[in-house]
């Protein structure tokens, strides 16, 4: 298994790095709010992918000069689901999961973990830890692909978060506003 830290828990802004520090990849992302563009690249350069974040419009994703939107490369498995699927370059199905903590992959075939991304834990319920990707042995092959799924899939999770918690914020100062 080989497992990548982040040095922030933002998956759209941070170094990727081996356990023992080296960096992986590194994830930059412009500052805007609206039409937002993430570059993810190997720690060498190399661009491996360019996220453009919309927010009325369907995600866009540029890997390796292919422009797609985001349901091209990884459609959800069904309308009201949040699970993702994709492809390996010699046609394996992978399923992206989320859960309240992690991002999961599994391989559609053979149901078996292929990678995890855990969101970082403050120490209070749990052992404190950065955000980290794992991925399995078998994931291996595809590492590059893995990533940049991954850290899309933390993204979306991450907005989901972000979202629920800014709608009960609203909820809540509106019962407050009631009640006085």
């Amino acid at each position: 298994m080989t497992a990548f830290v982040l040095s922030k828990d933002c998956p759209t802004d941070a170094t990727l790095s081996y356990e023992d520090g080296r960096p992986a990849y590194i994830v930059e992302s412009n500052g805007k709010l609206i039409g937002k563009t993430t570059v993810i690249s190997r720690a060498d350069g190399e661009e491996l992918a360019k996220l453009r974040w919309r927010a009325l419009h369907e995600h866009e994703v540029e890997i390796g000069g292919n422009e797609m939107k985001l349901s091209g490369l990884m459609p959800k498995k069904s309308t009201f689901s949040s699970d993702r699927l994709f492809k390996n370059s010699s046609g394996e199905e992978f399923r992206w999961k989320m859960r309240s903590s992690k991002v999961q992959c599994t391989s559609v075939a053979s149901d078996s973990d292929i990678a995890t991304y855990h969101s970082s834990c403050m120490g209070i319920i749990g052992k404190k830890h950065p955000a980290y990707i794992d991925i399995a042995d078998q994931g291996l092959k595809d590492q590059d692909l893995i990533v940049i799924t991954c850290l899309i899939m933390a993204a979306l999770q991450q907005d989901q978060t972000n979202a629920s918690a800014a709608a009960m914020s609203s909820a809540s100062s509106n019962v407050a506003a009631i009640s006085s």
